[in-house]
């Protein structure tokens, strides 16, 4: 009877509750996501009855398309065991690709819907689903943390490991500054101690895939956050070869970096040079600095690359296409919000064509 096949549906392509759920979802403009039938029942018990399950299997594109046919926004609540909590990770791609809002309800203590009504009321389960949604990059957070002992120095590096990784692959300033200080709030550790510790991951990270990429393993430098990886390697080079310095500012800008933090090194640098051009930068910027500002520096500027001629290029050129990727950005931006049909959206169109051009002709030379 459990068999996801019978003569008369698909259970893939049905969602139980449905039909009866519909003028629920019209008003709340939103659907509640259960893996079972149980959860849809407890859930309209207790007055949440914009709700549907997915017939106790794995979610499919079909089921996903038949939300949003009735809704744009969807919000899952699955079990709260490992289980549940990998088959939202696998859902919410699905329900995004039907061009869904997904948010996630986590019901605390790995309560079900009918446990949570029974512990504490309808009118709190009612109010828990308005008030306790969170987005995608939230939930893969809690994912992370919540079983986590972050009194043992060991699951702490595990954990910071992990979000590490993540944020470094998420290429997102604004998700590394949130998630940083969420960890660090945690674990009860000085924000800049642990953002400290980021930046030497994501460095050491990328320095050892760019000179794999230099000895011939790879073509164009591959990394993971080619922006920053490209800042932090030419910090390296301006401040060990007096050379690469001049070459840097002549075909960039003399302040060519964006991350607040080697833009204030950078700052410093300069100043002291204005003074004393064949000064000792890097012994003056270290005095001048204390604690971690002092060590993120000199993880920096200490290990020296293997400079080539391959390798600068290739950041200046990455820096330089950066500008490119930025108006691209902003004109795909303004060109959503215009008719496919008007001279406006054909204009856009045709600069971004010719950016791209450009920026695929800044490659070009630099190889030939």
């Amino acid at each position: 009877m459990n068999s996801p096949f019978t003569e008369i549906f698909t259970k893939g392509d049905t969602l139980y509750n449905l039909d009866r759920a519909q003028p629920a979802i019209k008003t709340a403009k939103r659907v509640i996501l259960y893996e079972g039938f149980m959860d849809v029942i407890a859930s309209v018990n207790a007055g949440v009855k914009e709700a549907v399950a997915s017939m106790g299997t794995a979610l499919t594109p079909v089921q996903a398309a038949l939300i949003k046919r009735f809704a744009d926004k969807v919000c899952v609540c699955y079990d709260g065991d490992e289980p549940g909590f990998e088959a939202i990770s696998k859902a919410i791609p699905l329900l995004e690709e039907a061009k869904l809002d997904v948010s996630v309800l986590l019901l605390p203590e790995d309560l079900d819907p009918d446990e949570f009504v029974r512990k504490y009321s309808a009118e709190k389960y009612r109010a828990f689903v308005d008030q306790n949604q969170v987005d995608k990059y939230e939930f893969r957070y809690q994912r992370l943390i919540r079983h986590a002992d972050l009194r043992r120095a060991a699951e702490v590096e595990r954990v910071k490991l992990e979000l590490f990784r993540w944020l470094i692959q998420s290429n997102s300033g604004t998700l590394t500054h949130i998630y940083i200080d969420k960890l660090a709030s945690d674990l009860h550790i000085d924000v800049e101690t642990l953002m400290g510790d980021f930046r030497a991951y994501g460095f050491t990270q990328n320095l050892k895939i760019t000179q794999a990429a230099e000895r011939g393993r790879a073509g164009q430098i591959a990394i993971l956050d080619r922006n920053y990886t490209a800042e932090v390697y030419l910090m390296n080079y301006y401040f060990q070869n007096v050379e690469y310095r001049n070459r840097i500012e002549a075909e960039l800008t003399p302040y060519f970096v964006r991350d607040e933090f080697l833009m204030s090194v950078l700052l410093e640098a300069h100043d002291i040079l204005e003074v004393r051009a064949g000064a000792d930068v890097i012994g003056e910027i270290a005095h001048r600095m204390t604690g971690d500002r002092k060590r993120e520096f000199e993880k920096i500027v200490i290990e020296k690359l293997e400079y080539s001629e391959k390798g600068l290029s290739e950041c200046i050129m990455t820096l330089k296409s950066r500008g490119f990727d930025d108006r691209i950005k902003e004109l795909e931006n303004d060109r959503a919000q215009l008719d496919k049909s008007s001279q406006q959206y054909l204009a856009k169109s045709e600069e971004i064509m010719n950016l791209r051009k450009g920026r695929e002709n800044l490659w070009k030379r630099m190889k030939s």
